[in-house]
Order: structure tokens, then sequence, then C-alpha cells
């Protein structure tokens, strides 16, 4: 207590009294003879003492009122018998039986240098008792979570030290906690994972979270655990780091998991190719062995000296079809795999589909009622429209062999479709189409249907699920549409018909393809006035060029690769008129030299020639301005191209 100052105005009963009825603490007086000296309005409000007991001045029965109230009376008598012997202070708290919390303090009453009593001072902290316990029971209830959930979790200051790591982290990484509070958390990361966080640090700090991204952390037995992190920052008022908060989901197994299942997809995908190799080479070399059987059989029947110069000109004429059957499946083969050329035009699909009608009443079964819906204007493509025809000829012509023979109906339709980024990722990502607006082509059926195994190989060549196969019709039809820059898209169920829907780019929407010319009619070449390099690695062909060029009126010299024909070149550089350069070759390649040739020789016109139906994607750009001519072609073809190239000189 502390004393009064001296020469200070002595404070009056009633300037006590108001103080003490303003003071917010319950103050409450007693002499040492245990008789209460003093109690302000606010003690009998906090223990909620009745007026007519503070009236009566009846202090044992004070004192049993307020023992009542409280959890543990006796630790209550017990401290105040204590402090009655002391000249000591106190502080401590009181809780009830209501669950209310009081803070008391206790003073000794000091009178003329002696205890004279004690001064005790009660204050309501429930509401603060409160909520500090329910910190308390949250701050037990995270820690609980913290080290008993089953994922890794750990704290890290503003250094990045772990200040705090989970029970299942310890057990996970296989540490002691020793081990690592205190420490880096890039000790415990790959250089790696440590260059990834150092880069995204700043956006981490400015967003002030991140989730899944991939770390990778070391164990005590040196493997390694892949995880995806989820990160909190706590930051300062100042906006400053304080810590860091993670969580982990290891993801070790489901990488593994993914890891064998990407390299069991590739073994199958491999063997699945394997299969589809054998199927194809099968198929080719059954159709080309009929071809050749027709070409040796009449080759030979036109050599026979006894026949007149008419059969002898129909066995050729044979040798000539059977040779363009030849070219026609190289064609397939070519189309098949997106090779193949195009002469490209602005199709309506409508029109086109429309003008087919008398050849797709011949080629379907006479059971199957065809539906159309062909508005006009409104599909419109650039592309081939010979082979678009293709490509709804083998839809259509496929739908109507799903019906095997019974009635049925073939909806065939045309339309557009908007393609947005969500429907080009989900449904298209292996076609690589971009998002915008693309002309369908629609063919559906009441058919068989098909399974799963027979919708993944539906298009693969002379695959079919009646043997011998097809052939290349839809394998074809793949071909063309990927050339085309489209895609394809087969709904289908066992009994329950198939729908195939083919997307092109809307005309102006897809890449602009090269046309290139279609063979010319058989006819007798026109004369040719030049002197031609041709240069080839196959024989058969050199001399095929040599005769036709010569019969024409050329004159013709023979290099069988590249670095030949630069030699004759250079010995007489004003000897040549124009090169016939195969693309394809040994030693020194057609476009080795092409470069050659233009950087020495600028002016010597150069012809391309090769068994491929357009130039290599990777080679246009370095091609600009070179006429290309593709195998097979028709010897007046050929000569009109190399008197062309002349007179441009």
């Amino acid at each position: 207590m502390h004393e009064r100052a001296p020469g200070s105005t002595p404070i009056s009963a009633t300037t006590l009294d108001a103080i003490l009825s303003a003071t917010a603490d319950g103050i409450l007086v007693v002499g040492g003879d245990g008789k209460v000296l003093l109690a302000n309005r606010r003690f009998a409000e906090l223990w909620r003492i009745p007026d007519e007991l503070l009236s009566e001045g009846d202090d044992e029965r004070l004192l049993a009122f307020v023992l009542d109230q409280l959890r543990d009376p006796e630790a209550f008598l017990a401290k105040v018998h204590e402090l009655y012997g002391t000249a000591r202070e106190d502080f401590d708290q009181l809780e009830f039986k209501d669950g209310r919390v009081f803070e008391r303090f206790s003073a000794p009453l000091v009178e003329n240098g002696g205890v004279a009593g004690r001064v005790w001072s009660f204050r309501d902290v429930t509401a603060r008792a409160q909520a500090e316990a329910a910190l308390r029971e949250s701050e037990a209830r995270w820690r609980r979570l913290y080290n008993e959930a089953p994922v890794m979790m750990h704290s890290a200051d503003a250094e990045r030290r772990l200040i705090e790591v989970s029970d299942y982290w310890l057990r996970s990484l296989g540490y002691e906690r020793s081990q690592v509070i205190g420490r880096p958390v890039a000790e415990f990361c790959d250089d790696e994972t440590n260059q990834r966080v150092d880069a995204a640090w700043e956006a981490y700090l400015r967003d002030g979270r991140v989730r899944d991204f991939p770390l990778r952390f070391r164990r005590a037995d040196g493997t390694w655990r892949d995880v995806l992190a989820s990160s909190v920052a706590e930051l300062d008022e100042a906006g400053q780091l304080v810590r860091t908060h993670s969580v982990f989901i290891d993801v070790t197994e489901r990488l593994r998991a993914e890891e064998e299942k990407r390299s069991l997809e590739a073994q199958v995908l491999h063997a699945q190719k394997l299969e589809s190799l054998g199927v194809l080479a099968g198929g080719i070399a059954h159709d080309f062995n009929n071809i050749l059987l027709s070409v040796i059989g009449n080759a030979e029947l036109a050599a026979d000296p006894r026949l007149p110069r008419s059969e002898v000109v129909r066995h050729l004429d044979d040798v000539v079809k059977a040779s363009e059957r030849a070219a026609e499946l190289c064609r397939q083969m070519l189309a098949y795999a997106g090779r193949k050329s195009f002469r490209v035009e602005r199709v309506d699909l409508a029109d086109l589909a429309d003008e087919m009608r008398d050849l797709l009443a011949v080629s379907l079964s006479k059971r199957a009622r065809v539906v159309r819906s062909l508005p006009e204007g409104v599909a419109v493509v650039d592309g081939d429209p010979t082979q678009l025809r293709q490509v709804i000829l083998n839809l259509m012509t496929n739908a109507s062999d799903a019906l095997e023979g019974r009635d049925g109906t073939i909806a065939l339709r045309v339309g557009v479709e908007r393609v947005d980024i969500e429907t080009a990722r989900e449904r298209f990502s292996e076609w690589g189409l971009r998002p915008g607006e693309y002309a369908c082509i629609e063919v559906e059926d009441t058919g068989v249907g098909m399974n799963e195994e027979t919708r993944r190989r539906l298009f693969d060549p002379f695959f079919s699920t009646k043997a011998p196969g097809r052939g290349l019709g839809l394998a074809a039809t793949l071909g063309i549409v990927r050339g085309h820059h489209g895609a394809i898209e087969v709904e289908s169920e066992p009994g329950r018909g198939t729908r195939i829907r083919v997307l092109l780019p809307s005309a102006g929407v897809g890449v602009v393809v090269e046309p290139h010319g279609e063979p010319a009619p058989a006819s007798p070449p026109p004369a040719l006035e030049a002197h031609v390099l041709v240069v080839d690695d196959e024989p058969a062909v050199r001399e095929l060029a040599r005769t036709v060029l010569e019969r024409a009126g050329g004159a013709v010299t023979l290099a069988s690769d590249g670095q030949e024909a630069l030699e004759a070149i250079e010995a007489d550089p004003e000897r040549f008129d124009v090169v016939l350069l195969d693309l394809t070759m040994p030693r020194l390649s057609g476009l080795e030299t092409l470069e050659e040739i233009r950087t020495r020789w600028p002016g010597l016109p150069v012809l391309l020639s090769s068994g491929f139906a357009e130039l290599p994607p990777d080679a246009r750009g370095a091609l600009d301005g070179v006429r290309f001519i593709s195998k097979p072609y028709r010897s007046r073809e050929l000569v009109e191209a190399l008197n062309e190239m002349r007179r441009s000189r």
C-alpha cells in the first residue's frame, strides 16, 4: 500500500466511496480479526451477493455464500489463511462452478507500520479465460492434426529453415526431429528442385500461396521421394515474410505406376504397330503380286514373235493398265501416310455429296435407305475435291458393309462445328486441332456396330473383321483427313450402329496446301530440244528417262548420284540445258546437289523428282521456286515440264 505524500490533503470518506464505486474491480477489505471492514458495490455484483446479506453484517454467512460458488473452496480458504500470516502480495485465479473465472489480487493493509488486515481485489476475466482456453484447445487440435494427419507437413522461417515438421514428415523421410529442425529446406531437395523453387519464389511471395508444386525430397537412406507441395506464406503487417506452412502429398508410387503404364502402353503400341505393319505388308504384297502377275504374263505374251501386232498392242495395253493399278495403290498408301498430292479448290461439301448420288446408288447395298441432310453454303472448305469424294465414298461403303445385307439406314450429313480450347484439348488433342470453325461430314448407320478393339483398328491398312480385308480404303481416308489438317471422331457400340464424323478446317481457316498437277492422259510426247542431265540412283529409271527423252529428240547424259552429276556439270557447264534430279539418293542427296547447283551455276534449271507425291515438309522452304514432278509420271508430262523449264531459262 502506498503512503500518502507529506503535506497532501487527506481523502474524505465521500471521495473514497466515490473512487471505490467507480472502479471496475470488486474491492474487499478485511481486518486482522477476519471482520469485513469495507466492500464496494462491484464486489457484491461480481459475487452476486444479495443486498440483505450485505446489510446483515454476518461475515460467516457471507463467507459461506462465497465458498459455495467456488469449484475448489478448500484451496480458497487455504490461500486466505496462508496470506493472513504474511505481509506479501499475491495474485492467482479463482474458478467458479458455473464456469466463471476471476483474477484475485491481495495485498496487506498497513496501518501505523503494522499489518492491520488485507485488501482483496477481484476482476471477472471469464471471457478472456474462455478465449485462452479455446485457443489452447485449438492449438492442441492443430498439433494433433499436424502430427497425426497422414500427410507430410512442415513450417519454415523467412530464411527457409525448418522450424517445425510433422511426425508423418519424419516417418516418411526417415529422420529424427533433432536432425532437421534449424536446417535449410534446400538441404533435403535435389538441385533441380531448388532451382525451380528459386525461380518461383517471387511469384510465391506475391501470390501468398502455391498449389501442387512438384518437389523431390531426399530420404535419410539416400533414396528420393516425389511430392506435390501446397504452401501458404505468413506475412507480417508490413508485408514481410514471417514463415511458410506447407503440405506435401507423396506421389512417388503414382509416378512410378504412371511410368510403368506408359512403358506398357509403349510396348503394346509397338506390338500393335508391328501387327499393323505385318497386315500392311501382307496386303500390299497380295495386291502387288496380282498386279505383277498381269504385268509379267502380258509382257511374256507380247514378246512372242508369232503374235500379230494387234495382239502385241493389246497385251501391252494390259501391262499399262496393271501399272496404273500399281500407281493407284501407291497413291492410296501415300494418302494413308498423308503424303498424297493435293489440288486445292474451294469446295462446298453439300454440293460434293449431292453430286455423288449416282455413284453411291451403285456402290451401296440395295437394302440401305440413305437419308441426307446437305444444307448448301454451310460446310465449305479449301481442299482437294477428288480426295474428299473418296472420303465420303469410303465412309458410305463402310456404313453399307456394316448393315451386313440387312435392311438399315445410312445418314449422310454436312454442317459446321465450333471447336473451343477445351474441346480441342479433350476430344482432338491427338489430331492437333486448333480452336476455330470446322466443316463436318457425318456418316451414321444402323449396322452391327463395333467393339473397342475394332474401333481402335478401324483405320489400320487392310484391317477387316471379315478376311481377307478391304484394303486401304479407310486407311487412305485417315491420311486424306490428316493431309487436310482435320480430324476423325468415331462413336460405336456393338448392336447400336456407328457414327463417324470428319472435321475439316472451314474455308480460310486451314493451312493452304501446295497444289500439284495430276498425271496427264496418255499421248505421244512433244519434241524436246534440250540436253538433259538425268540424275537418279535407280538404273531402270535412268534408262527409261534416256529412252523417252531421246525419242522426243533430246540429248541425254546420265548420272547415278549427286556427286557424279556435279562432276559432269563442272566438266562442261554450258553443255546442259536442264537437270532432272531425283530427291532421294546415296552419297549426295538431291537437296544437297540442288544447293551446290544453285550456288555454283545459278542459271541452270532443275526439275526435282521423287517417288513421294509431294515435297517433304521440312524441304519446302529450301525449295521455293523449284519445279517438282512426282513418280510415276507419263512421258508427255515429263517432256512438257522439261521444255517449259528450258524456255524459262
